[in-house]
């Protein structure tokens, strides 16, 4: 995995803003100008007080294949994007009181993971070319990061992950997962990342569970879902806008607050 640049600091004088809806269509990502990613696979958690953020909970719900869902404890998350000239920065927390997923590879899918597809053009008209990323963490022992891209547009250079930063991590106390990756701006094209552009985005969030049948895909949180599952219908990405309010940084260009400093003040 590279390291790229990327601001995900966020100036403690700024205010918390409220939460969007899953409902939403629209989703506006704050830019992140550029300085040194962390590496404590947590810390970058201070972001979720100073970013817009959307929550899936149980009436976001699909269920498949036989699956069931057990209240929010069972399957709930919140997810933020933030942009910079250099790609995508996705975080996204599910709530889960249990991960399973015994498979690796492109059918990292097939469990407890997360589907993102991007129309970078911004028209979300259906049939039109698409990426799709598929990634969690799975075989062996439900605990190995997997990152797989399934749909290449034609204008994609060749997957390589090295060129992605990416972090998973498992936070069994909490019944937490979570997922850190940000996507460059060449595995993106020909989106232009810049102030007002536009790009098509669903996601999954996929949900099993270790009882008997209800192993695999057995579900998922949904965010313009519709892209991602069934039809693969790009016109039903929501809207990614970028925006041009911007996060700081301290003057180290790191994240301005600890993530056990952040626990508390939830």
């Amino acid at each position: 995995m590279k390291r790229f640049g990327l601001c995900i600091a966020a100036a403690l004088a700024l205010a918390a803003l409220t939460p969007a809806t899953a409902q939403d269509q629209e989703y506006v990502v704050r830019y992140a100008p550029g300085a040194e990613f962390p590496d404590d696979p947590a810390s970058e958690a201070a972001v979720w007080s100073f970013v817009n953020f959307v929550e899936l909970d149980r009436d976001d719900f699909t269920a498949h294949g036989g699956g069931t869902h057990n209240g929010n404890e069972d399957a709930s998350g919140r997810f933020l994007l933030l942009w910079s000239e250099e790609g995508l920065f996705l975080m996204v927390e599910v709530t889960d009181d249990s991960h399973l997923n015994t498979n690796a590879g492109g059918g990292i899918w097939n469990g407890d993971s997360v589907q993102v597809v991007f129309e970078p053009t911004g028209e979300r008209r259906a049939g039109l070319s698409k990426y799709e990323y598929n990634f969690g963490l799975g075989a062996p022992n439900s605990a190995t990061p997997h990152f797989a891209r399934a749909f290449n547009h034609p204008e994609a250079p060749p997957m390589n992950t090295d060129d992605f930063y990416f972090m998973f991590e498992r936070v069994e106390e909490e019944k937490l997962t979570k997922y850190v990756v940000f996507f460059p701006v060449a595995h993106l094209a020909p989106a232009v990342l810049e102030v007002d552009s536009r790009i098509g985005m669903g996601m999954v969030i996929n949900d099993g569970d270790d009882e008997p049948g209800q192993q695999g895909q057995k579900g998922w949180l949904g965010w313009g879902a519709n892209s991602v599952v069934f039809a693969k219908d790009t016109s039903q990405t929501n809207l990614l806008i970028l925006s041009e309010e911007s996060l700081s940084v301290d003057p180290a260009g790191k994240l301005a607050a600890s993530w056990a400093a952040i626990k508390t003040g939830r």
